[in-house]
Order: C-alpha cells, then sequence, then structure tokens
C-alpha cells in the first residue's frame, strides 16, 4: 500500500493546490509583491524559489489526509513524521522544477487564464453551485496567510501544470504497442519440469577419511572460509543433562484446587525422599512419574539449554549442581523433582576441531552436486536421442511436477519452485518445435530441467475489450516515468549549481 501511495504522490499534490487552493483569482484579482510573500524559515528552494514550513506543513496535512483515507486506523502520522516530510518537501521540490521550466520555456500564466481555471472549480453554495468570494477569502487567508501568497502558489501550481502537459503529449503509442504489451501480460504457458535437488542425493555419498585430508592439505583457506561463514553453528552454549520426576495437579471437577496442589506437592516430596534415601532416580521416575515422554528413560531429558524449558525449570535446573536433587519446582505442568546428571559450559568450537566435518561437509556438498549435474545430463541426452523430458523422467523414476500455467512476471517467481528471471524468461522462450531449453536452471538450489507442454496468447479480439483502459494505464506509466526521469536530470543540474536547499533540520530545532 505504500508503495502505491508513494506512486501516487503526484496526483496529490495537484489536490493540494488545484482543489484546496483554487477560485481566489477569479474573485480577488491579482496583487503585486513578492510571489510568497514574507517568507518565515525556508525549509525547501530551487534557484529563486522558496517555501518555507507553512507551506511545508500545508502540502503534508494534505498527505496525511490522503494516507488516513487509504490506510485508516493502522496509519500513525507521528510514526511517519520524517518521512511525510521529506514526502511534502519533494512534492514542493518537484512543483518548483515544473514551474521553472514553464518559464524557461517562454510560458505564461494571467489573470484571465487563471479566472477561467476558477471558474471551472464547483462544490460551492453559490446560485451557480461555485464557491462563494467570502469563503475563498476566508480559506487563503487560514491556510496561506495572506490572498497574495495563495496568488504566487497557484499560479506556479499552473505553470507547472503546463510543463507536464508537454511531457504528457510527447507521448506516442501506438495500438499495435498496446497490443504487444496486453498479450505479454497475459500470455500463458505449460509446463512439466524435473526439480533434481543436490541435497537429497547426499544420503547415497561417501566421503573418505582420506578425502578430508587431501582437502585440509591442498585448499585449507576453503575450509577457514566455511567456518567464518557458519561461525554461529560452533557458537555452543551452556547446556545441562537433567532427569525429573513429574507429578501433575489434578484438575478434576469437583476437587478442590489447594487440596489438589497440596496433595501433587506431598507426591513430589515424597520422591525427592526416596531418591535422597539412595533408590535410583531411574527406578522412582518409571515408578512414579507422569510425563509420559520420559518416564521410560528413567526421567531423562537430555542436554538442553537456556531458553528450551519453562522459566521455573530451567532455572532451578541450571543453578543446581551435578548429582544434586532439588526440592518440587512447580510450574504450569506440575510439580518436578529435578537431578542435573552433567553440565556443560558454553564455549566456540574452535577451527582445529571443526575443520574435519567441515571439510566432510564440502567434499559431500561437492559431490551432491556433481551427482545432479551428471542426471541433469543424463536426461539432456535422452532428450537429444528423441525422447520427450517426460518420457527420460519416468525411466529414471524422477519426480514430474506439472504446476499451474505460468504467467510472466517481472519478480521472476515460479510458484512451488522459487525465483528466477532467467528461466522464467526461457520457458516463454519455448516453442512447439524447442519444447525442451538446452540447459537446467539452478533455483533454489536445485537443478531444475523444464518441458514446454502447451500454452495460450489471446487474440486480437480478446484484447480488444481492454485496449481503451490499457492504453490509458500505460500513457500514465509512462508520463510519469518520462516526468520522474526529467525532473531527476533537472535536480541534479540545481544541486550541481549549489541551487537546491532542503532545511528539514531546521524544523527539528525548533522544536
Amino acid at each position: 500500500m505504500l508503495q502505491v501511495l508513494r506512486r501516487s504522490q503526484r496526483w496529490i499534490l495537484w489536490v493540494v493546490i488545484f482543489l484546496i487552493g483554487g477560485a481566489f483569482v477569479f474573485f480577488l484579482g491579482s496583487g503585486g509583491g513578492s510571489p510568497f510573500g514574507p517568507s518565515a524559515q525556508v525549509a525547501v528552494a530551487v534557484g529563486d524559489r522558496q517555501f518555507d514550513f507553512r507551506d511545508l506543513d500545508r502540502v503534508r496535512e494534505r498527505q496525511v489526509q490522503e494516507y488516513r483515507r487509504a490506510l485508516g486506523d493502522a496509519f500513525d502520522p507521528s510514526a511517519a513524521a520524517d518521512y511525510l516530510d521529506q514526502l511534502a518537501a519533494q512534492s514542493l521540490m518537484q512543483l518548483a522544477i515544473l514551474a521553472d521550466e514553464a518559464e524557461r520555456l517562454g510560458l505564461r500564466v494571467g489573470p484571465e487564464e487563471m479566472r477561467e481555471y476558477l471558474r471551472g472549480i464547483p462544490g460551492g453554495t453559490g446560485p451557480d453551485g461555485r464557491i462563494d468570494r467570502d469563503t475563498w477569502t476566508q480559506h487563503a487567508e487560514r491556510e496561506y496567510g495572506s490572498v497574495v501568497r495563495f496568488e504566487a502558489a497557484l499560479r506556479e501550481d499552473l505553470l507547472a501544470r503546463k510543463t507536464s502537459r508537454l511531457i504528457e503529449e510527447s507521448i506516442s503509442l501506438s495500438d499495435a504497442e498496446v497490443r504487444d504489451v496486453l498479450r505479454h501480460q497475459q500470455e500463458q504457458v505449460e509446463v512439466a519440469y524435473v526439480a533434481i535437488d543436490p541435497a537429497a542425493l547426499r544420503a547415497d555419498l561417501q566421503v573418505e577419511d582420506a578425502e578430508v585430508e587431501v582437502l585440509l592439505t591442498a585448499d585449507l583457506p576453503r575450509v577457514q572460509a566455511a567456518y567464518e561463514a557458519r561461525k554461529s553453528e560452533f557458537d555452543q552454549p551452556e547446556q545441562v543433562r537433567a532427569r525429573h520426576v513429574l507429578i501433575r495437579i489434578a484438575s478434576d471437577e469437583g476437587l478442590d484446587a489447594k487440596r489438589a496442589e497440596t496433595e501433587a506437592r506431598a507426591k513430589a516430596e515424597q520422591a525427592a525422599a526416596r531418591i535422597r534415601g539412595g533408590e535410583a532416580f531411574e527406578k522412582v521416575a518409571a515408578q512414579v512419574s507422569e510425563d509420559p515422554g520420559s518416564k521410560n528413560a528413567g526421567g531423562d531429558l537430555g542436554f538442553f539449554s537456556r531458553g528450551k524449558m519453562v522459566a521455573a525449570f530451567e532455572e532451578a535446573a541450571f543453578s543446581l549442581e551435578p548429582g544434586k536433587v532439588s526440592d518440587p519446582v512447580k510450574t504450569l505442568y506440575g510439580f518436578h523433582v529435578i537431578r542435573v546428571e552433567e553440565k556443560r559450559p558454553a564455549k566456540v568450537i574452535p577451527f582445529d576441531e571443526a575443520k574435519r566435518a567441515l571439510a566432510r561437509e564440502i567434499l559431500l556438498d561437492e559431490k551432491a552436486g556433481q551427482a545432479a549435474d551428471a542426471l541433469v545430463e543424463k536426461l539432456l541426452a535422452a532428450v537429444r536421442e528423441g525422447r520427450s523430458l517426460v518420457e527420460a523422467a519416468r525411466e529414471r523414476g524422477l519426480t514430474l511436477s506439472r504446476p499451474d500455467p505460468l504467467r510472466r512476471r517481472g519478480d521472476g517467481v515460479i510458484p512451488g519452485l522459487g525465483t528466477s528471471r532467467e528461466a522464467l524468461a526461457a520457458v516463454f522462450a519455448l516453442s512447439a518445435e524447442q519444447p525442451i531449453p538446452p540447459k537446467a536452471f539452478q533455483i533454489d538450489g536445485k537443478r531444475v530441467l523444464f518441458q514446454r507442454t502447451g500454452g495460450s496468447s489471446p487474440s486480437d479480439a480478446d484484447l480488444a475489450p481492454r485496449l481503451a483502459e490499457a492504453r490509458a494505464e500505460m500513457l500514465q506509466q509512462r508520463r510519469a516515468q518520462l516526468e520522474s526521469a526529467w525532473i531527476d536530470a533537472r535536480r541534479d543540474e540545481f544541486e550541481k549549481a549549489g541551487d537546491l536547499v532542503f532545511n528539514l533540520a531546521a524544523r527539528r530545532d525548533r522544536e
């Protein structure tokens, strides 16, 4: 949603000045003096054109209203304050650049042109449905501080609009171009594919100790680089291995809750006493523990680090010395009797200790990749001999996938596989004469071979109902792209000449 609103910021700018600021000159005439009147501290300056914080706030407030209409309660102006200031400043900068270009081209806005524009603004309570003079006068003084400041703002905006119209008129678009774009968007292709995952081939591969030693001797830096890239895996946190006996608190209807807790605690204390009296923890756990996951293992929970157990249990386990038995510890599961068997301090496994395991992993990955490539080559060889990919995959017991028809996407996403602009473009280049690409594509670690099995492309008659709407959308998009590129170029010129100022920090200094 934010991206859509960012793209619409020029439309918001027109709303701000044209519709809200509109109809004053028709009633009030053209005033003299400085175009922007007595100026407070400058917020934005482009050449001789300056905007103070009142101008910035006026544009910013209209943008806030647009965001609220689009996002409702999800929009928080205070959280987006800096962004809103920047967006308003950009809008003022664009307005000034467009107006400046209009003057450079010799374009002008006279009083009669302004009056003619204002005559067309509806929404008032007057006899002709127009906004009456008193209402606009009050609004001008409230929003702009004076009629003169409003007239200057309106004149600037009409100048900017003329430049924008010239840019728009420079764009041409034929019916053939529109049809080509629409056909490109609506074309579909049906495919079958085989995805070979090297990770799935690792189980059938082996790496000999001698191969590990060769890698460590011949290319130790490669193993060291893998260690650095995966260093977090070798950061071993503090761990304990513990056993427990769990006594649950009965929750039968009609049973007093306090009494149930007292009885459960008593059972836990009896279990602890038996263990302290010399009975094997494993035997007591097997007889009385109510944890089905551990009782048959003598209450053994294995090694665990912090954050794996509920807080009270974890605090007791990590504070106990090995071999000690805890008093009953209450958690949401009931009462626990805990004994810590062993503790492992936190440590980082050093490279010398990890290097052989890492080297083995590197070699396994390498062999798995080679096995996947070899399998791809066998499939391609079968295709070159005249068999289809479908046949070749079935002969080797490989899974063949048939996704829903694919459409062109700018992000290159292929549902069920991942992202590859190259692969998606290649799929749409396939034909009945050449239904299989000459290579596999690597997508999300897999080797993927495609075969085109069908497709559809809309006819001119299918596209006809969408031509007018698509033309308008494409013209608007091209106008926006051309105008944006042109504004960026002019902005760079002002910036290099030292004639572009953004002074938003002054607001923060004052606050």
